[in-house]
């Protein structure tokens, strides 16, 4: 249901899941792509703010940390893979999809490499 909701948004709001224009096509994943990493990185940093709290302890802290680290480690490449095939890059816009990696692309590596450190290091 909310898939569905973020495809209409993303298609401009005319419903249709899918769009037919290669370029609409192509916007639609980016804008779907956009609304996914804000999502992610809102519950990823209220999953930090309970590690540095101390409000989670115990197992239940090494199951959010693994959930966290897994879900950056694995999550970003599989949706690599399902944009580049469900909303592959216009031949005509192809720059502004690479643009788009690459953005994303630096989020997830600081992402993955900040929740390292948090996972991995102890700091005292």
């Amino acid at each position: 249901m909310l898939f569905s909701l973020a495809m209409a948004q993303a298609n401009g709001g005319t419903g249709a899941l899918m769009a037919q224009d290669p370029v609409s096509r192509m916007e639609q994943g980016i804008k779907l792509t956009t609304w996914l990493w804000v999502a992610g990185v809102l519950v990823s940093a209220a999953g930090v703010a309970m590690l540095e709290s101390g409000s989670v302890v115990g197992r239940d802290r090494v199951r959010l940390e693994q959930f966290l680290f897994t879900a950056w480690t694995l999550g970003p490449p599989a949706w690599f893979v399902l944009q580049h095939y469900l909303w592959p890059p216009a031949p005509a816009a192809y720059d502004r999809f690479r643009a788009h990696q690459v953005l994303v692309r630096s989020v997830w590596a600081g992402a993955v490499a900040f929740l390292a450190a948090i996972v991995f290091g102890r700091w005292g």
